[in-house]
């Protein structure tokens, strides 16, 4: 079997999908793989990562959020692959692969990876309804099957109006870090409780830095004086400077710290050396920061919109909310904890990802699909 990977980025500049591909493909076993994408600024240095792994790399025209490049469409035709996996949406790629499935009566999986959710969709929504009309909706009701990465995100498909088309859950994976000494990274205080991922005004940014402000002034200067929230992440759209600019109203820069982005290792040193991790999303697929967290036994503060509810379940996490104050609520009742009992909720993090998100269960399950969908497998278990 050869199955093509359609994506936009192979690069950092994809964010969750930097980890969340490229593991994914390394660990699918029998299956010839070609990856299908685009160079950026960080192409040739993070191409290494994904040996073994063939990289194919196509030149585009017009917007960078398009990317139009014939090219992509001529290769996926001369290489007819068995079966085509698409990650996000809302670019030429699907055009180009509802095209090629047409045409050589071949099928393809989408996985949307956050895409279809309600904020998401009515996020520049102007242009994504003349994509949605142009190609999009089409592309995604002839679909073999939809990839979610969670039930809320197959429900998102549905309500998006993607009523026929099979719909799987499969999560993200995770590696579980080597035990090893990591470098400490320079902080002021004792306590850091750090946020990892884009800079972007989805992850509720603005809201995190006024409840921490709030938070402050509402708990005893005993407890707050150790701890320090830190912002690591590449800015988009010039947000970051926003975020600094209230940061510096609200006088709390001594105890915000904006790292700029951080990867691989250097990323692994601040997991490791900080006490709790949050994200008070407004959307999300099934993101990456929160299981590498957990991976590293920290205790989580996250909106439900993170769409991980066996966080919640599994008492590895708090629930922020995506309020003021809600979020200034929970940062306080964690301050307030007991070493202990935080060390607890990171312990049942690790467990969770241990038991449900490893990469190889994640690429095992994925294989069956692509059996099930060529007609070589009854619908697994994963279907719904």
């Amino acid at each position: 079997m050869n199955v093509s990977f359609l994506t936009g980025s192979i690069s950092r500049l994809s964010g969750g999908l930097y980890t969340s591909v490229r593991r994914l493909t390394q660990e699918l076993k029998g299956i010839d793989i070609e990856v299908l994408t685009f160079e950026d600024q960080y192409f040739e240095q993070d191409k290494k990562l994904w040996n073994p792994i063939r990289l194919k790399t196509f030149s585009y025209s017009g917007p960078y959020n398009l990317r139009y490049s014939p090219s992509l469409k001529k290769y996926l035709e001369v290489s007819n692959p068995h079966i085509t996996h698409i990650q996000a949406l809302w670019m030429y790629q699907s055009l180009a692969n509802l095209q090629w499935s047409k045409k050589y009566s071949k099928p393809y999986i989408i996985t949307p990876r956050g895409m279809l959710d309600k904020w998401a969709v009515n996020n520049a929504n102007w242009k994504k309804k003349i994509i949605s009309t142009w190609f999009e909706n089409e592309h995604l009701k002839k679909a073999s099957c939809i990839h979610a990465l969670c039930e809320s995100e197959a429900k998102s498909v549905k309500e998006y109006g993607i009523k026929n088309a099979p719909i799987c859950i499969i999560p993200n994976g995770i590696d579980l870090p080597e035990v090893k000494n990591y470098e400490s990274p320079l902080i002021n205080k004792p306590n850091v409780l750090l946020y990892i991922g884009r800079i972007h005004p989805k992850k509720n940014l603005l809201n995190l830095v006024e409840a921490w402000a709030k938070v402050s002034k509402s708990i005893g200067s005993n407890i707050f004086q150790d701890w320090q929230l830190a912002l690591a992440g590449w800015d988009q759209g010039g947000y970051e400077e926003q975020l600094k600019r209230r940061v510096n109203e609200l006088n709390i820069n001594d105890s915000v710290l904006f790292l700029g982005p951080k990867y691989d290792l250097e990323k692994q040193n601040w997991l490791a050396n900080s006490q709790g991790f949050i994200l008070p999303s407004y959307s999300e697929g099934l993101p990456m920061a929160i299981l590498e967290a957990w991976a590293f036994k920290l205790p989580v503060l996250m909106s439900k919109e993170c769409n991980l509810p066996e966080g919640f379940m599994k008492n590895a996490a708090l629930n922020t909310g995506t309020t003021i104050t809600s979020i200034e609520n929970t940062i306080k009742n964690f301050l307030e904890m007991k070493e202990g009992e935080r060390k607890v909720m990171g312990l049942a993090g690790y467990e969770l990802v241990e038991q449900k998100f490893t990469w190889d269960r994640i690429a095992s399950q994925m294989n069956e699909i692509y059996n099930w969908v060529l007609g070589d497998l009854s619908k697994p278990s994963t279907v719904i």
